[in-house]
């Protein structure tokens, strides 16, 4: 899934609600050029490798330019319904969970940097 904030424009954004707040985001949709592979090894040990489009994202990366990132999971209960751990590349605040508009807002402060190299 992909979730934009702060699109300009936007007149529908969908709300993340818990009884005390809400946290609207601008476009969320499924990517469904987004090419996933998962291979499991042993008992509760996987490797996720995820292809995305660049396009998909709207960015354009120029070769050498620093751009404000973070990546991250977030792992559920064996029955999938209870988020039980965020793990961000970057963001190391990531205690919080089972706050759902806590968990989508933006932290630009806890992001790294990535940078893109030129060629193919």
């Amino acid at each position: 899934m992909l979730y934009r904030h702060r699109v300009p424009g936007s007149t529908t954004p969908v709300p993340f609600s818990s009884p005390w707040r809400t946290e609207n985001v601008d476009v969320v949709r499924r990517i469904n050029t987004a090419k996933l592979h998962v291979a499991t090894s042993g008992n509760r040990r996987y490797i996720v490798e995820a292809a995305i489009p660049l396009t998909e994202l709207g960015l354009k990366p120029e070769p050498g330019r620093e751009y404000r990132t973070d990546f991250g999971a977030i792992f559920g209960d064996p029955d999938g319904q209870m988020n039980q751990l965020r793990s961000y590349w970057s963001n190391q605040a990531t205690g919080l969970v089972n706050d759902i508009p806590g968990e989508i807002m933006l932290f630009p402060n806890t992001w790294g940097t990535t940078r893109f190299l030129g060629g193919k």
